[in-house]
């Protein structure tokens, strides 16, 4: 497509409605604010409070998230983009990293999220970072999504949480296994800092150096931006006890998690 029809799209950002004074807070939804900012197009956001995703997603035709007879079959979820690509054509593309692939490919003309090249090796490494870490983040931030959501999110959250899981979100993580989930996060970041080190090297830095290093490179891809999201998170919505949080965080590794986060800087404006 060329640029000039390119610039006439209008695309709709959808992300989780939140409370005044949270703005966004997803980490899925994050992603793709993050690829949006990088490629420097222009989109309006739509905020949708919990309950009415379904509803919002099936009358833009936008397909499950998954599909989970425990939480009730079909699972509509955020992220997601509808992009009008013509008087009479309106694409809907739900998931963060689908939503990546569709950027790439509809506007060649802005950096690209996933190089030619590494669509498989982002693919492992968004695995990777989310068994190891993502997941324990979520275990420890989720107990906190009602405070950051609007009344009738916040009331649904509780609600289909618990009866998907069977237990009030507080048991989630016990206050007696909180310091043993955090150490799995740090664990987490300590390999995560291993893999950043390589491409330290690759530009000819020291493993030790403070400089600020993006993964595959001198340029910001997908995988960068799925670490900046969850760090987004735990600043965000993780409770802040002691020696937890951001807070902790950002002080790993001699503040290398907050200075990554300064890196991402210029790509986090919320609307």
């Amino acid at each position: 497509m060329s640029s000039s029809s390119s610039d006439q799209q209008v695309i709709t950002f959808y992300d989780i409605a939140s409370k005044p004074g949270v703005g966004p807070w997803s980490p899925n939804t994050w992603k793709t604010r993050l690829c949006l900012n990088y490629k420097r197009l222009p989109y309006r956001t739509e905020y949708i409070s919990y309950p009415d995703i379904k509803p919002r997603m099936q009358a833009l035709g936008a397909v499950p998230g998954y599909n989970d007879p425990a939480h009730g079959g079909d699972v509509y979820t955020l992220p997601a983009i509808t992009v009008r690509e013509s008087e009479d054509k309106t694409e809907t593309i739900v998931d963060s990293l689908k939503i990546a692939y569709y950027l790439d490919a509809q506007y060649p003309n802005t950096p690209r999220l996933i190089p030619p090249g590494t669509r498989a090796l982002q693919l492992i490494f968004l695995r990777w970072f989310s068994q190891n870490i993502q997941t324990h983040v979520a275990d420890l931030a989720c107990m906190s999504c009602p405070q950051a959501l609007d009344s009738r999110g916040a009331a649904y959250f509780l609600r289909t949480r618990t009866q998907w899981y069977n237990q009030p979100l507080e048991e989630w993580v016990p206050d007696d296994k909180r310091a043993e989930e955090w150490m799995k996060v740090r664990k987490g970041f300590g390999m995560l800092a291993m893999m950043y080190d390589q491409a330290k090297i690759d530009k000819g830095l020291d493993e030790d150096d403070e400089e600020t290093v993006w993964i595959m490179g001198d340029d910001p891809t997908f995988a960068d931006f799925a670490v900046a999201a969850c760090l987004l998170w735990i600043k965000k919505l993780v409770t802040d006890r002691p020696g937890e949080g951001w807070e902790a965080v950002s002080q790993w590794a001699g503040g290398r998690w907050a200075r990554f986060l300064d890196k991402c800087e210029p790509y986090m404006c919320e609307d």
